[in-house]
């Protein structure tokens, strides 16, 4: 597996949490945090940016989903 394909998988599951914690009347503030840079990873992958930047937004995401829990 691609290291593309990972990071799509990741960014594609952090999206569905987002949309699942808004749904469900969790903190919105979170929700709305990870779904915007959800989609800032994943255009960032479609536009082939540095594997930094893309780490950095997931490194940004798992931090979003540390405080959430």
């Amino acid at each position: 597996m691609s290291m593309k394909k990972l990071f799509l998988i990741l960014y594609a599951l952090f999206l569905l949490r987002g949309v699942y914690q808004l749904f469900e009347g969790q903190s919105w503030t979170l929700s709305f945090f990870t779904i915007v840079f959800s989609v800032l990873g994943i255009v960032a992958l479609l536009n082939n940016l540095k594997e930094k930047y893309l780490s950095g937004i997931l490194i940004i995401l798992l931090f979003a989903f540390m405080i959430s829990h």
